[in-house]
């Protein structure tokens, strides 16, 4: 009896803690391990007569005439007892083993509403095996833009996208993440710097251009055979940079190209261009591919600081993406970093890129027009 109210005893401190840590699936699964262990252990009338003589027996104090009494005395089992408790057993620990690997998606929404819930099927994505978590500002971004306010409700959107990563961050840290996102770029990249030092196991892709469904970005390496991608090159020999400037503007054609007429309204600033060979939509498709990405833009900056002494800002504009821009915010530094300024692209008017968003330092999320 005693053994029964300890294992009940500790199964329920386990269950609250659970559930006061918000983790109530893993709570359901206790709560059936615990029922489970209880009647399935109480469903044997006499087990602690048999475990008592074969610790004996082990420890050579018992004979075979005890052997025999022991095996002629079958110990009274009631069986529907037994097999509800296993069948808790197993539903406990299944419940835990799909809790632990839950996904939980960050879905970035600001253009219009694009829901990876309304597109399971296609990503091989079961009704309980993920969670969304939605940061949407579809209605103020396009209200702002049509009455031309959008330098009015830029904080608003801030403060939203960094309440709502750090409630993410706080939700998903048990669980694997995915991420997602159709907005503009400045506000994808921010909400990247708020994810530092955080994971994202899986990247769902919006394909716009040939079958409007989701992809997922996958791995590149496969039996032994590494899928090729388009290589990100540099376009520009920093060493011939005058040493002294102390602005450059660092252009990555990815989905598009940029070109040097999309940058005339930073007044002759050096440019620095980073490219794949032939851009297009949809580029990024292997999880490699963007952490390589990552790391060549993120060692052509470190190689702008190093090589002009006097650089204060990198004005970068971006042509690609969602994921390559949410993860090139994640490793956006305040301390070792110039101040960069991540611009929006508009097409249709005088300046191509409008306006833009401070990724770093004390003026981390201040919205800045064009220059």
């Amino acid at each position: 009896m005693l053994i029964y109210l300890a294992i009940l005893l500790i199964g329920i401190l386990v269950i609250y803690n659970n559930f006061r840590s918000n983790k109530k699936e893993e709570g359901f699964s206790n709560v059936l391990f615990t029922a489970g262990i209880d009647l399935v252990l109480s469903s044997f009338e006499t087990w602690l007569d048999l475990i008592l003589p074969c610790i004996a027996l082990v420890n050579g104090r018992l004979t075979r005439h005890d052997i025999k009494n022991i095996i002629n005395a079958s110990p009274k089992v009631d069986y529907i007892q037994l097999i509800i408790g296993i069948i808790l057993i197993i539903g406990g620990i299944g419940l835990r083993h799909y809790s632990k690997n839950k996904l939980y998606i960050l879905n970035i929404n600001g253009y219009f509403d694009k829901r990876v819930e309304n597109s399971r099927q296609e990503l091989n994505l079961g009704d309980f095996e993920f969670k969304e978590r939605e940061i949407d500002f579809i209605r103020i971004y396009n209200k702002a833009v049509q009455n031309c306010t959008l330098k009015y409700v830029a904080e608003d959107i801030v403060d939203e996208i960094k309440q709502k990563i750090t409630s993410f961050k706080d939700e998903s840290k048990n669980f694997k993440r995915g991420y997602t996102g159709i907005a503009p770029i400045p506000f994808i990249m921010l909400a990247g710097t708020f994810f530092k030092r955080e994971k994202i196991d899986e990247y769902f892709e919006y394909d716009k251009k040939e079958t409007h469904k989701y992809y997922r970005l996958t791995n590149a390496k496969r039996f032994f055979k590494k899928n090729k991608y388009p290589i990100l090159r540099s376009n520009t020999n920093i060493d011939n940079l005058y040493k002294q400037i102390t602005e450059v503007v660092l252009a990555i054609s990815i989905t598009n190209r940029i070109t040097t007429s999309d940058l005339s309204q930073f007044n002759g600033k050096a440019v620095v261009g980073l490219s794949v060979d032939n851009p297009d939509d949809n580029i990024i498709r292997y999880k490699e591919q963007l952490i390589e990405y990552v790391k060549i833009i993120q060692n052509i900056i470190k190689e702008l600081k190093d090589k002009l002494p006097m650089i204060k800002k990198i004005h970068l504009v971006y042509a690609g993406q969602s994921c390559l821009a949410f993860e090139l915010g994640k490793i956006i530094d305040d301390q070792q970093m110039p101040q960069i300024i991540n611009y929006h692209y508009y097409n249709q008017g005088q300046y191509k890129y409008p306006w833009g968003i401070i990724m770093n330092g004390n003026y981390t999320g201040k919205y800045v027009e064009h220059i």
